[in-house]
């Protein structure tokens, strides 16, 4: 498999494409160009689907990400409590770890929901990576959280639904109906895409 993109490999939007960050609003991904009321339309931009190896890159500094700030955060509450060790059952300090702990099981879900949400995270942003709808636009608060807790199945199938992207090239097959994703891409209906 090449890691650069033919022309059939790639998806067509028109407009600039755009980096993604916090005042990005999305670009509108069409079909080629067409002629509207006799006034040609804007030259389709070709851009390519996320390589699954650049996706793992982003994944694995975005959980890098996540888990550091919770190791932190969760360190230090424990710490500013006064808890050392494993504490004592049926005590003020045993209900601080509980809660603790679901706090740091909790915490990253939200944590990539707003991401998922955003349409990129540090990761995808440090290699110019985002994640688009059919239409070109962030995902939204909805698909976001689709996709987070699709992203579930990850884990549960030791990875395959992830490394389905790979698997997922057929360069006939129109943008919207699915084109180099991943199972939570699928379910939610987005589309990881360079930026």
């Amino acid at each position: 498999m090449s890691s650069e993109a033919t022309g059939a490999d790639r998806l067509e939007v028109t407009g600039p494409i755009g980096r993604p960050g916090p005042t990005w609003r999305g670009d509108a991904v069409t079909r080629p160009a067409v002629e509207a009321a006799g006034v040609l339309a804007a030259e389709p931009t070709l851009i390519e689907p996320c390589s699954l190896r650049r996706r793992l890159v982003c994944f694995a500094i975005d959980q890098a990400l996540v888990w550091g700030i919770v190791l932190v955060l969760t360190s230090v509450a424990l710490a500013a409590a006064g808890i050392g060790d494993e504490p004592t059952p049926g005590t003020r300090e045993e209900r601080i770890f509980q809660a603790t702990g679901l706090i740091s099981l909790v915490a990253p879900f939200f944590y990539f929901w707003v991401w998922n949400s955003a349409g990129f995270s540090p990761g995808k942003q440090m290699l110019g990576v985002r994640i688009v709808t059919a239409e070109g636009a962030p995902p939204g608060v909805a698909r976001g959280f689709s996709r987070t807790v699709a992203s579930l199945l990850v884990p549960l199938t030791l990875g395959l639904s992830y490394a389905w992207a790979a698997w997922d090239t057929d360069a006939e097959r129109p943008f919207a109906e699915g084109y180099a994703q991943a199972w939570h891409d699928k379910l939610s209906g987005t589309f990881i895409v360079r930026a």
